[in-house]
């Protein structure tokens, strides 16, 4: 395969395949871990690292050097402008709704964790960490071991879906290996971590699964 000079990893997954671009979250050159923006050489060795719910960064932009990437990026940005703006719209019925039921039942811990992840959604920073908090404080572990590790989680999923990375792992690292936790296993297919995907740190949380990993690679 062949790159202008100054090609990214970016470009490399478009040239492979128009899908492979759009939902590469990560890469290794030469079996090291590293951000996409990252130039290539002659002689490396590229893999992509994929996931179905991944989507083009318009910063990638900035740095693409191939035609084929730019065009495909800019598509997908521009159909991808009307699908957010009919989510957003569908988001604020929900959160409405949910507010509505809180209500009635102000301290029922799944519905307060619901409204986290709908304000986390629209963009509400200080709401959703505050729901997601309130909503793990209202059924700790200690009370529900069942239940309890999927709100204890919920912090976890507001800060990676509000591009919190450092905040999300640190939540994440405390819950792996709890009964009912996260596992390699849930982090690699659940798209709620698409966006830590290319941290290091997220990776080797994925270690034991390193020989299942969804990749597409070539050199």
């Amino acid at each position: 395969l062949s790159l202008p000079r100054g090609a990214t990893a970016v470009d490399f997954a478009y040239l492979v395949h128009t899908d492979i671009g759009n939902r590469c979250v990560a890469a290794k050159v030469n079996n090291e871990l590293v951000p996409l923006r990252t130039e290539l050489r002659n002689g490396d060795r590229i893999e992509v690292i994929t996931t179905g719910y991944a989507k083009p960064n318009p910063a990638w932009l900035q740095y693409v050097r191939t035609g084929k990437a730019r065009s495909n990026i800019r598509h997908f940005l521009k159909t991808m402008q009307y699908d957010e703006s009919a989510a957003l719209a569908a988001f604020a019925a929900a959160r409405r709704t949910v507010e509505s039921e809180l209500k009635e039942c102000p301290d029922d811990a799944k519905t307060v964790a619901m409204l986290g992840l709908l304000h986390a959604e629209l963009g509400n920073r200080d709401d959703a960490i505050h729901h997601a908090r309130r909503a793990a404080q209202l059924l700790p572990i200690s009370r529900d071991a069942l239940d309890g590790p999927l709100l204890a989680i919920c912090p976890a999923v507001v800060y990676a879906r509000l591009n919190e990375s450092d905040l999300a792992m640190a939540e994440l690292e405390t819950l792996m290996g709890l009964p009912n936790g996260p596992t390699p296993g849930t982090l690699q297919v659940e798209p709620e971590w698409d966006s830590l995907r290319g941290d290091p740190r997220f990776q080797k949380l994925l270690e034991p699964l390193s020989g299942m990993a969804l990749r597409a690679g070539g050199g």
